[in-house]
């Protein structure tokens, strides 16, 4: 009886079909990723801020680094499936709040000692610290970013009220407080749009240049916003109240 004999695959024939399974692995995780993070998913916003908030309870328990990298690595993977849009706002000031939590923490912890100069030096526990903490805000702004960009804002105020109307019965307005808070979020593109407008007519009447005559004008401008917004703000918001 005849047996045939397999040839042995070459190896850039492996490698291709290494690099098909990854292909084929990367494709299932996008696809379940995406799901995840649709819009549209039937995931509630009231689970999805409940999740949100053990996550952060579980970056405060948790001291361990090597869980904290692999935590980071999870996060730059679904950062990867997420609209460019929803990310890049506010990164000026984050980049300098984590520099400063990382600075703040790194100097002068007490431990074992491995970098010195003058009178500053780095200890191993203060680095430990350092990126921890540092890392532990990092994943709390990016878990805020993840849920904004899978959420519409005005459906996690709505689900906060839900989550927090039981201290109804105690006396708290908790629906009349976030009633207000809807109002305010529609309403600071009106708001923008009509302090941005009101800034380009005074550009064409400004006399001064220098720095003391900007915020003189823009003081001026707030100021008279905010008068007029008291005396009429049905002007000001009926663009809202028409697409309400």
């Amino acid at each position: 009886m005849k047996h045939t004999v397999r040839k042995s695959q070459k190896p850039w024939q492996k490698e291709l079909i290494l690099i098909s399974n990854h292909r084929q692995l990367f494709k299932k995780l996008r696809s379940l990723l995406s799901t995840v993070y649709n819009e549209r998913n039937n995931l509630p916003p009231e689970i999805r801020i409940i999740l949100y908030l053990l996550f952060v309870v579980s970056l405060f328990i948790i001291n361990n680094l090597k869980i904290y990298f692999y935590v980071l690595l999870l996060i730059a993977v679904v950062v990867l499936f997420i609209p460019f849009k929803h990310l890049k706002k506010g990164w000026i000031f984050i980049c300098f709040l984590l520099f400063f939590a990382f600075v703040s923490n790194l100097f002068f912890q007490n431990g074992r000692i491995i970098y010195k100069t003058g009178y500053f030096y780095i200890t191993e526990e203060g680095l430990n610290n350092a990126l921890i903490r540092t890392l532990r805000i990092l994943f709390m702004i990016a878990g805020v970013k993840i849920l904004t960009a899978s959420t519409e804002i005005t459906y996690l105020i709505k689900a906060v009220e839900r989550l927090l109307s039981p201290l109804e019965k105690i006396g708290v307005p908790v629906k009349s407080f976030f009633q207000i808070t809807v109002l305010t979020y529609k309403s600071l593109p009106v708001i923008k749009d009509n302090i941005y407008s009101l800034y380009k007519e005074s550009k064409k009447t400004e006399v001064g240049s220098n720095i003391y005559n900007k915020i003189q004008n823009l003081a001026v401008i707030l100021l008279n916003f905010f008068i007029n917004s008291i005396k009429s703000p049905e002007k000001f918001f009926k663009k809202y109240n028409g697409n309400k």
